[in-house]
């Protein structure tokens, strides 16, 4: 069976789950990806010790910091690696036994 591309394949799986659904999917991926940026920079811009202890900090342990952005960066290029490769990817659909 060959892949399907393009808007047809998204209109069947918005079709297959209901507008409902997909609307819901990205509200919950909105709100995830608001807090998940928002909650951390209010904690860090909400105590002003943090900011003015941040230089002594990268003075005093700068591979801790490089440590801490190597992996971060490492783990955001894993993850858009993995989403621009999974649309390349054979997806096989289940489908009933009564369909063939």
């Amino acid at each position: 069976m060959a892949r399907e591309k393009g808007t047809v394949a998204r209109g069947r799986f918005a079709g297959k789950l209901g507008m409902g659904s997909v609307a819901g999917m990205r509200t919950g991926d909105g709100a995830v990806l608001f807090l998940s940026i928002m909650l951390p920079l209010l904690q860090i811009l909400g105590v002003e010790a943090d900011l003015t202890e941040l230089p002594g900090v990268f003075r005093t342990v700068p591979g801790v910091i490089w440590n801490s952005f190597a992996f971060s960066a490492g783990t955001a290029t894993l993850c858009v690696g993995i989403a621009m490769v999974a649309p390349l990817l054979p997806i096989r659909l289940l489908t009933s036994a009564a369909t063939g």
